[in-house]
């Protein structure tokens, strides 16, 4: 039997988008289809989809939830508006400019839902690199082949997406900026993109459509304690504005 929700989450705190850079370049400087590589990839993927953990590593215990984890069928990938096979070659897929997960029965019942995403310059890129992981192992991979098979019968777990990001914050010196590792998890990821919309100006509508969200659930990821969030606050408080109390025998009319 399914239970109808996942177990509560710990509050864990927005990460910087140094720390998800910090990961690839640790990580990412392992050969393609290594476990390094996969677990840079997803941690990317994470990022970009406000991804929950359960969506994107296989589960450590025997609990069965209602989300089920991204797989090959999941995942289309564009290419100048078309749609490659997907048992197109490797070569083929890395051309992709766009792609779109597709949710079916994820975390608390969401159905038929989709992420999309166009390719970004750079390094960070949401479009190819974890959502062709299991190609990397298995050219033609079966379509119900989880995201987090990196290697035969081996999968990417949380625990690793957890040591990575840890490490990365403890490179970048963020313990000593007010972290502390019991904060910092692999729900960080998904929070770290809800802040990264969020202070790049994009309103809460536009980031309940890239995860899908029907609520305004990412509002409990905009920690306050990250001063970026409230810069400049409180000098626009201090601005004299004048106003007054209407008399009672205004109230009421047109």
């Amino acid at each position: 039997m399914y239970k109808d929700t996942d177990p509560a989450l710990q509050s864990q705190l927005a990460l910087p988008i140094l720390i998800i850079t910090n990961a690839l370049h640790h990580e990412g400087q392992e050969a393609p289809g290594s476990k390094g590589q996969a677990i840079s990839n997803l941690v990317i993927v994470a990022f970009f989809y406000l991804l929950w953990v359960g969506e994107y590593t296989m589960p450590t215990t025997q609990c069965q939830t209602r989300t089920i984890q991204f797989r090959c069928k999941d995942v289309h990938l564009w290419h100048q508006h078309q749609l490659p096979p997907h048992h197109a070659l490797l070569p083929v897929l890395f051309t992709a400019d766009a792609t779109t997960l597709y949710i079916d029965n994820q975390k608390n019942g969401d159905q038929e839902g989709t992420i999309h995403h166009s390719a970004a310059l750079g390094a960070l890129c949401p479009v190819s690199p974890g959502l062709l992981s299991p190609h990397h192992h298995c050219p033609l991979p079966e379509e119900s082949t989880p995201l987090s098979l990196y290697a035969l019968h081996s999968h990417i777990l949380a625990p690793s997406i957890v040591n990575t990001i840890q490490l990365a914050s403890g490179q970048a010196s963020l313990l000593a900026q007010g972290y502390s590792l019991c904060h910092i998890g692999t729900h960080s990821l998904c929070t770290s993109g809800a802040m990264a919309l969020k202070l790049n100006g994009y309103d809460g509508i536009t980031i309940m459509k890239v995860r899908w969200w029907t609520s305004n659930t990412f509002m409990s990821y905009l920690h306050s304690q990250i001063a970026a969030l409230t810069n400049g606050v409180a000098a626009h408080m201090t601005r004299p504005i004048a106003f007054h109390k209407q008399p009672r025998s205004w109230v009421g009319r047109g």
